[in-house]
């Protein structure tokens, strides 16, 4: 059976910066009310770089008060490093019962970095609905 996903899905930009120190950046937040099918997070830092930047998740019951998503909520890595360059996005997908999830960059910076573009999206799934 071939399977509907593009009516499925929804791609939203939660990080899109440049940054020039390290440290915490803070994304937009993503309403998770219906899309009970998943939620990934796809996370990019510079290429060339010798730090790394770790994408980690806040979750919300209502869009105010944000606690970290436990570590075991956490499906894949999400570490970007040198060693992603050349394919320098990452994703990583968690579960939660909590409505709404926001993103943050733990960015580190290696000998010489300065900064660079990171960003991360969102890419939320509903029901599939057969074609």
């Amino acid at each position: 059976m071939v399977k509907d996903i593009v009516s499925n899905i929804r791609g939203l930009i939660l990080i899109a910066t440049a940054i020039s120190t390290e440290g915490n950046t803070v994304g937009n937040s993503v309403d998770t009310a219906d899309f009970g099918e998943g939620l990934a997070l796809m996370a990019y830092a510079p290429t060339g770089w010798s730090g790394s930047s770790v994408l980690t998740a806040e979750e919300s019951d209502d869009n105010a008060t944000f606690t970290p998503v436990a570590a075991d909520k956490y499906i894949g890595s999400a570490t970007v490093t040198q060693s992603t360059e050349g394919d320098p996005m990452v994703k990583v997908g968690l579960f939660s019962t909590k409505r709404y999830i926001r993103p943050v960059m733990v960015t580190t910076f290696g000998e010489g970095d300065t900064g660079g573009d990171v960003g991360v999206i969102a890419i939320q799934c509903g029901e599939y609905q057969p074609v």
